[in-house]
């Protein structure tokens, strides 16, 4: 038992120190000169941002902000759990892959950013996984 409550002060502690983000619901912020803020506080949100399914109570979206703006991860789910949409974003811009899927978990595209911009043309990919010329192929 002492080695178990040993293991969760350890884990505790590592989670303080390392400032590990604050899950706050989508329904307590609120957006204004395209920044993302806390309503009860209007403190710009730092931290993940969360948003479940009404009726099912999955996951729809998850979002990491720095000092108000998407710094991080963002994810979007289907109804069914899967995951739709992938992004990272540094200061509020796209910079990295984008990447969206079909609802059958497949790789539907994906594109790179830096500083917003895309890079290149992008790879697409059909329902069964196979690559297309592009979007609507």
């Amino acid at each position: 038992m002492r080695k178990y409550f040993a293991v969760f002060l350890a884990l505790f502690l590592f989670n303080v120190t390392t400032g590990v983000a604050k899950e706050i619901l989508e329904r307590e912020t609120f957006i204004s000169d395209d920044a993302t803020y806390i309503t009860r506080t209007s403190k710009p949100v730092s931290g993940v941002v969360v948003k479940y399914y009404h009726l099912n109570r999955l996951l729809a979206s998850k979002v990491h902000y720095k000092n108000g703006l998407k710094n991080g991860l963002e994810e979007s789910f289907y109804r069914n759990g899967k995951l739709h949409f992938r992004a990272n974003y540094k200061n509020g811009q796209k910079d990295g892959f984008t990447e969206y899927f079909h609802t059958n978990g497949q790789l539907n595209s994906r594109v790179s950013y830096r500083n917003g911009q895309v890079e290149g043309s992008g790879e697409y990919f059909d329902k069964s996984g196979e690559k297309t010329k592009g979007p609507h192929s």
